[in-house]
């Protein structure tokens, strides 16, 4: 009886030609899993605005102002938060944390509850060190001048990515202009997304295709400046500058940097850039499994002294099918656990369906080809590599997990993750 020719050589072939398409795919993974959730950076938000509002309700019997950050006259020997006048959002979370005893016996918050970490996060490093906070550690955006008689739809914390020029300080009559992203910060969502926490608590997630001034304010309209009163009107504290909302400062930016309304077109792009950016973590993972898997039946057939006189007869047609079959197949537990990573559900069942229609035309190739031909081994061989399409990707992923995770992750920990 004949030897099958896969031997040890031929597993370390498959090793090795694995072994650099995982290299490619694990970063991704990993990267994907380090992410921090739109949840995760509004529940920060909201960490930081209880943290404020308990420090207002301590200090309103006392007879303190409120800790917000306010446009205050400029003073000497100022010794409270509530007097001090703050011209970016990072000088004011330093002040409200008192980083400049942070680490000594006199350090003293002005709120509890609230440190450092809340405003890191989403590809937004945190601070490190005793050292004076930075503009790069601070992922938010916080309304300067908040009274308790405002609007609770009013943002009072937004992440730095949207541009605060986009914001408005009075809103009359309904506006549907389009909302503007930051320039300077592209973390911690770029142009895909924002967070903000209102005056009332609430927080909201909202998508680029949906960031409109309407939407932002729940199609209501508010007024926060008061006619006739001497109270500085409501602006925004970034992480570098202040902004005072107006239509002249929002027309200003949206000539700088083109975000103003630019029409069906410009919704339809964003609609197909959201599609793509959907649909391209699952279509590399797809991708990957077709090479993986290409890979594996190469080695299992060609280097087997058995099978390969026998199955060089079949066609291209039929290496396509069984190839199809065998990625498609591999693909549910990938996508299985690219569902698990986000948080999602169902996306296996696309390779799932794919794979039993590739299969079952595969099975009938088979028996339209065994019509013209007399070739009973190869016809046999051929037809139990097609129905046997499940047990190779199921093995295809056994090597992937149990024989090239383990080294490729475990190298890729020591050389990126461990620092």
């Amino acid at each position: 009886m004949q030897r099958s020719g896969f031997n040890i050589f031929s597993l370390a072939v498959i090793v090795v030609l694995l072994g650099l398409l995982i290299a490619v795919l694990f970063p991704a993974v990993s990267g994907s899993r380090m992410m921090a959730t739109p949840t995760a950076v509004g529940c920060r938000g909201k960490d930081i605005y209880v943290a404020i509002i308990g420090a207002n309700t301590e200090r309103e019997p006392l007879g303190l102002p409120s800790v917000w950050p306010r446009s205050n006259p400029p003073t000497n020997n100022v010794v409270d938060i509530g007097q001090m006048n703050f011209t970016n959002s990072t000088d004011y979370f330093y002040a409200l944390y008192d980083g400049e005893n942070a680490g000594t016996s006199q350090h003293n918050p002005y709120v509890k509850g609230f440190d450092y970490s809340k405003l890191a996060g989403a590809g937004v490093p945190a601070h490190s060190g005793m050292g004076r906070l930075k503009p790069k550690n601070n992922m938010w955006t916080i309304a300067k001048n908040v009274r308790d008689t405002m609007e609770d739809l009013v943002p009072v914390l937004v992440t730095r990515n949207l541009a605060a020029e986009s914001l408005v300080a009075d809103l009359p009559t309904m506006l549907n202009r389009r909302l503007g992203f930051d320039e300077e910060w592209k973390t911690p969502f770029g142009n895909k997304m924002y967070v903000i926490v209102r005056k009332g608590g609430g927080t909201f997630c909202n998508k680029a295709k949906y960031a409109t001034v309407q939407v932002l304010y729940g199609n209501q309209t508010f007024q926060t400046t008061l006619s006739g009163s001497q109270d500085p009107g409501l602006c925004y504290l970034t992480p570098s500058k202040e902004v005072i909302p107006s239509e002249a400062v929002y027309q200003a930016y949206a000539a700088a940097y083109g975000h103003s309304k630019k029409g069906a077109f410009y919704d339809w792009w964003e609609n197909v850039k959201e599609l793509f950016e959907t649909l391209k973590y699952p279509l590399f993972l797809m991708l990957m499994s077709a090479l993986m898997s290409a890979a594996f039946i190469f080695v299992i057939v060609f280097f087997d002294k058995k099978w390969r006189p026998e199955l060089s007869v079949m066609s291209w047609v039929y290496w396509l099918l069984l190839w199809g079959t065998v990625t498609a197949y591999l693909c549910c537990p990938i996508m299985s656990f690219n569902d698990f990573d986000h948080s999602r559900s169902g996306s296996f069942m696309f390779p799932l369906v794919l794979a039993f229609a590739v299969q079952f035309l595969g099975i009938l190739y088979m028996i339209g080809w065994r019509e013209t031909r007399e070739n009973t081994v190869a016809f046999k061989l051929a037809l139990g590599l097609i129905l046997a399409a499940p047990l190779l990707a199921l093995l295809c992923f056994l090597v992937i997990v149990f024989v090239i995770g383990p080294p490729v992750g475990a190298c890729y920990y020591l050389l990126f993750l461990r620092t």
